[in-house]
């Protein structure tokens, strides 16, 4: 029987493997793996406050950091769901309202409400979509 074994070489995993293999017991069986990267997807509708129409440009810019940095997971197996990204778009000044359309993992089809990265799995954000609507 053949057996196929493909790897995505990382020099952290070599390093980490290495330095297992040095201090590890004798009849440990230890596997290091590269945590895997999910990528999600989002489009989003904001409202900008009248008073800062002017500056709707700076608004944009300030929202698409916020909500990137949000998308941003800073340790494995997080969760992030569309109450988050709605409460952070608010939270940026200039932005009176905002709604959610689109928000699902990259190339899958259909909005869902959270994603539950395991526990060998970080996510970043990969296309989105910024979109002004009026009142």
């Amino acid at each position: 029987e053949r057996i196929v074994i493909t790897y995505n070489y990382n020099q952290l995993v070599a390093t980490a493997t290495f330095n297992v293999e040095n201090s590890r017991p004798i009849t440990a069986d230890v596997l290091v793996k590269e945590a895997s990267l999910v990528e999600l997807d989002l489009t989003m509708n904001v409202v900008i406050d009248s008073a800062y129409t002017n500056t709707s440009t700076t608004v944009l810019q300030n929202l698409r950091n916020a909500i990137q940095t949000a998308m941003t997971a800073t340790a494995l197996g997080q969760t992030i769901d569309q109450v988050t990204l709605i409460n952070v778009a608010q939270g940026v000044i200039g932005i009176d309202r905002a709604r959610i359309l689109y928000f699902n993992v990259t190339g899958q089809t259909g909005s869902i409400p959270h994603f539950i990265a395991h526990n060998n799995q970080f996510f970043e954000p990969n296309k989105v979509t910024l979109n002004t609507e009026s009142i």
